[in-house]
């Protein structure tokens, strides 16, 4: 019996420290887990708040670029509508001239003569479909005004534009490719009339056929 209670009290006494190191192993384990685990979430928030704000820069960047080529165009209505030229601001006019005629370096050359130069963009469209969607997609409230609403506000695009770069805009306006088959449209007979009755000067560019 007493070497039976001694081999017990032996087992019992060995097993203690091993139950011990065991729980303490699981321990530690689990601690070791939970770190990872806030490690894991800290590092995918950073992530995917590095991901949002990349987003946002690229969404910034492309409205900056978008604002540089066509900030001319106000996309507020109410603004757009209300806009009145100003007697201090460049000179506003219209460049007409069919494709393949020069109509580029001619603005180019007109606009840097006069002062710093500024493009003429086809807003009428560059082809005659393009022409068709444009004049058929123009609102009712801007009508006839048209032509002269969008030099105002290319105006004023270049009246703010120099306070910030310091330049000297002197002539401003856009191209109009005089297409057959939209050139008799209401809006364009009714917008030349409109730029006639403001005093705004139209430039007709032609080019000789056997130039080519």
């Amino acid at each position: 019996m007493k070497d039976q209670e001694a081999e017990f009290e032996f087992l019992v006494h060995e097993e203690k420290p091993k139950s011990k190191t065991i729980a303490s192993k699981g321990i530690l384990q689990r601690i070791r887990i939970k770190c990872f685990q806030r490690k894991l979430r800290s590092k995918i928030v950073i992530a995917v708040a590095l991901l949002v704000i990349f987003r946002l820069c690229h969404h910034y960047l492309i409205l900056v670029r978008r604002d540089k080529s066509h900030s001319y165009y106000i996309h507020y209505q109410k603004k757009y509508d209300r806009c009145k030229f100003q007697d201090k601001g460049s000179q506003p006019a219209v460049l007409m001239a069919l494709g393949r005629s020069g109509s580029s370096v001619t603005w180019d050359t007109l606009s840097r003569l006069s002062g710093d130069g500024t493009i003429a963009h086809e807003i009428t469209g560059g082809n005659r479909n393009a022409s068709v969607a444009y004049f058929d997609n123009i609102k009712d409230h801007v009508n006839e005004r048209w032509a002269t609403l969008r030099l105002c506000n290319i105006q004023r695009y270049y009246m703010d534009k120099s306070k910030v770069d310091g330049k000297n805009y002197k002539i401003v306006g856009f191209q109009w490719k005089p297409y057959q088959a939209t050139f008799n449209h209401h809006y364009a007979i009714d917008g030349m009339r409109r730029l006639a009755a403001d005093g705004i000067k139209i430039i007709y560019l032609t080019r000789n056929p056997l130039d080519r």
